[in-house]
C-alpha cells in the first residue's frame, strides 16, 4: 500500500476497526460467514439509515466495479453522485489502491478495512472504510461489495 492508503485484511481488520457502525458490520458479517456466505439481504434490509447514507454498494465485474449506491451523507460530502459510475470512471490519485483492497477483499470474501485521504471533499481529509463481501443471493454467486465509510478527520479538528 502507498503512503495514501492503509490497508488490513481479514482477522486483523478486528484490532484497527474503532467506529462503532464499523464494528457492529464486521461483528454481524462475522457471525453470519461463519455459517454461510453473507448476502445482500443479509445487510441491506434494514432501517439503519446511517448505513444506508455512509455507504457505498458496488457490482464486481471482470475488469471493474459499478457503483450501484452511493450514499447520500458521501454525495453531499463530495458534491456529486457516482452512482452508475464504474470504480475506473473515478478520477482519484488512489484508484489503484483502491482497485487492490477491493480485489483481494472479493477474490479471498474476506472483510477489508482501509484509511485513506481524501481527494473531492474539502473539509474531510481522512476516511475509514469497511470492506464488506457479499453474495447477491444464495442462489447467485455474483459479487457485491458493501462499502461503509465514516469521517477520521476532517479539517475543523485539525
Amino acid at each position: 500500500m502507498s503512503a495514501e492508503v492503509k490497508a488490513w485484511h481479514g482477522p486483523p481488520v478486528a484490532n484497527v476497526v474503532t467506529h462503532p457502525g464499523c464494528r457492529a458490520l464486521m461483528t454481524k458479517w462475522l457471525q453470519i460467514r461463519s455459517e454461510r456466505e453473507p448476502v445482500l439481504a443479509d445487510f441491506w434490509n434494514t432501517n439503519d439509515p446511517s448505513l444506508v447514507d455512509s455507504s457505498m454498494l458496488f457490482m464486481k465485474g471482470d475488469n471493474n466495479y459499478t457503483y450501484l449506491h452511493h450514499g447520500r451523507y458521501l454525495c453531499n460530502l463530495v458534491g456529486f453522485s457516482m452512482q452508475g459510475m464504474t470504480l475506473q470512471d473515478l478520477r482519484t490519485r488512489v484508484r489503484g489502491e483502491l482497485f487492490n483492497v477491493y480485489d483481494r477483499s472479493t477474490s479471498e470474501f474476506d472483510l477489508a478495512y482501509f484509511q485513506s485521504f481524501s481527494d473531492f471533499a474539502q473539509d474531510v481529509v481522512l476516511w475509514g472504510r469497511l470492506c464488506l463481501p457479499l453474495r447477491l443471493h444464495a442462489d447467485d454467486d455474483r459479487t457485491l461489495l458493501l462499502v461503509y465509510c465514516h469521517l477520521i478527520e476532517d479539517k475543523a479538528s485539525l
